[in-house]
């Protein structure tokens, strides 16, 4: 009879070999052998230390686009006195990337605006001056909000690139005469792509999304 004492974890994985041996010397010479008890856990533990098992892959982290344009307000509410002009820093937050086309230009306008229409306050529409600028943050200047409908009038110029975040700043007048209430603003954006894949140069659109906030009006 061949009998196995104690056997550490590091060294089951060779007494599995030596027993295989012994067993086949059994049946041939009819000797028994005498096998250690090995636990599930430490079957396991032999199982992937000995079998050099491969890690799990790791998750790929979410890719953008190739071409897209989110534009996020940054307050779901402007607060104005009539009478007054109120500028706010960074309302809204504009995120675009085109790995496809060329260089690109962000338009904006006031959504469903055209001319002669009825819009209403801060927008309204041609020939009524807009009530609401923005600009580029940094900036110098305002634009009044084209207001006679697409395609607007550009905001600012992107050279290509994966992705791009910009802040835009708004600036409302409030006439004196300007009626207290909550207006619902709506302002279009649109990434207008100056060159195309196929190296032809035709300028197009690529991609268009709307924002909308309230504009709160106080005496």
């Amino acid at each position: 009879m061949l009998y196995l004492g104690h056997v550490t974890p590091a060294l089951r994985g060779l007494t599995v070999i030596v027993l295989g041996l012994a067993s086949t010397g059994c049946a041939g010479g009819g000797a028994s052998s005498s096998i250690p008890h090995v636990s599930p856990a430490d079957s396991a533990l032999r199982t992937v230390d000995g079998g050099k098992g491969a890690a799990p892959s790791p998750t790929p982290a979410p890719t953008a686009p190739p071409q897209f344009l989110i534009v996020t307000p940054n307050q779901p509410a402007i607060n104005v006195v009539a009478g007054t002009t109120t500028t706010v820093t960074c309302a809204l937050t504009v995120q675009s990337g085109d790995r496809i086309d060329g260089a690109y230009k962000i338009l904006d306008w006031g959504n469903l605006t055209r001319a002669g229409g009825t819009g209403t306050f801060p927008i309204r529409n041609y020939p009524l001056a807009s009530s609401l600028s923005s600009r580029l943050a940094g900036s110098s200047t305002f634009t009044l909000m084209a207001n006679d409908g697409a395609p607007g009038q550009t905001l600012y110029s992107e050279a290509p690139s994966a992705q791009q975040t910009r802040c835009i700043d708004l600036e409302i007048s409030a006439p004196i005469t300007q009626a207290a209430g909550t207006y619902s603003t709506a302002i279009a954006y649109e990434m207008f792509g100056t060159a195309s894949a196929n190296g032809t140069g035709i300028a197009h659109e690529v991609v268009s999304t709307v924002a909308t906030f309230n504009v709160v009006v106080t005496p």
